[in-house]
């Protein structure tokens, strides 16, 4: 399986105890620090990979990946506590200033601060702490794959699509004048047309939807059409056609915008909880890469077993209406996730670690789909 860098990242900052960690650092809550470290990473691959596109510039990016130690990312929690993130953090930043400099540097920092409500020094560390993290999984993959610098080189600029999904658009478009993004430039013109392209066709769909609906409903229903952008853009990005993207945009803020006020059981949200579910089993497949990492997602997998377990009972709360929006959204996932089950579990070593945690999740979700 090809190397995806994005995903690796993703495994080692996005869950447990390192996430909460770097939440009550910077201030945000777990899922916000979660989404941000989904954007600023990327970014930082980015503004490495066009740092290493420059003549004077690859025999830097290539020693300093190379001048770090990859059990690092072994003991990320550690590093985490006892005060000594202050230092984690100024090694990353110093990085950061070197490789890709002060002035880009500034510019990223201030970005990564607009798109998470972050202040400057709370941003300053966010980037400080994933430099290490960032530079640490390219030397470790590095290693594993006994690359020489051309090698190097190759692997990050295989990178360039799942950096270009990975950018969320208004960061893209945020960074897009500094020309951070330039080495993957040529990925986000298409990418950031399609998303906008859904983005567009599904508000029109749901405004007629909201035009009629007062208070509280259309509140409801202006995260409705939020949540359906950001699904057809999600599946695009993990490999969609762009026109179905599109479509599947437009009938999904239609189906949800309707059925909106059905998916609340007192306070509770239930389509937000099963999505954060669904949300989290992809990540977890998309990292499984061998068996040591299906062993490190497993914990990832029993979480979203025992979370379904727990939204039982509410989702039989809801009325006939909400169950069947919440079947369609979960049916609407099934045909991807899968697909990513069976491409972990036949993997060399895999299906003897997860198998039976994926049949029971799998089992829970097919209930859900109806």
């Amino acid at each position: 399986m090809p190397t995806n860098l994005i995903n690796i990242i993703g495994q080692l900052l996005g869950s447990g105890d390192t996430l909460s960690k770097i939440a009550s650092l910077v201030g945000l809550t777990p899922d916000r620090t979660q989404s941000t470290i989904g954007a600023a990473a990327p970014a930082i691959l980015a503004g490495l990979l066009g740092v290493g596109q420059q003549p004077s510039g690859r025999d830097k990016l290539v020693a300093a990946v190379r001048d770090q130690d990859p059990s690092l990312l072994d003991n990320l929690g550690a590093m985490l506590g006892g005060g000594n993130e202050k230092s984690l953090i100024e090694t990353g930043t110093g990085l950061l200033g070197s490789l890709l400099g002060q002035s880009n540097l500034g510019t990223l920092t201030g970005a990564i601060g607009k798109f998470a409500g972050l202040n400057q020094g709370s941003s300053s560390s966010l980037l400080g702490l994933l430099a290490p993290v960032v530079l640490g999984a390219i030397r470790r993959e590095d290693k594993k794959q006994d690359l020489d610098a051309d090698g190097l080189m190759r692997m990050l600029n295989d990178q360039k699509d799942s950096i270009a999904s990975a950018l969320p658009a208004d960061l893209a478009k945020e960074l897009g004048p500094s020309g951070l993004l330039s080495s993957v430039s040529d990925r986000l013109g298409a990418t950031a047309d399609t998303v906008a392209r859904a983005g567009s066709s599904t508000a029109h769909a749901a405004r007629e939807q909201a035009s009629s609906s007062g208070g509280m409903l259309r509140w409801i229903i202006g995260l409705a059409i939020l949540a359906a952008i950001l699904w057809a853009a999600y599946q695009f990005l993990a490999g969609g056609k762009a026109p179905d993207a599109v479509e599947q945009a437009t009938d999904a803020a239609t189906q949800i915008s309707e059925s909106a006020s059905n998916l609340f059981v007192g306070d509770v949200n239930v389509g937000n909880e099963v999505t954060g579910v669904l949300d989290s089993v992809t990540n977890a497949f998309n990292g499984i890469t061998d068996a040591a990492s299906a062993e490190a997602a497993l914990p990832a997998l029993n979480e979203a077993t025992s979370r379904l377990d727990q939204l039982g009972g509410l989702v039989g709360q809801l009325p006939a209406e909400g169950r069947s929006a919440l079947a369609a959204m979960v049916s609407s996932a099934m045909p991807q996730l899968e697909s990513l089950a069976a491409q972990a579990m036949n993997l060399p070593g895999v299906g003897g670690v997860i198998k039976p945690t994926v049949d029971a999740l799998m089992a829970q979700l097919r209930a859900l789909a109806g």
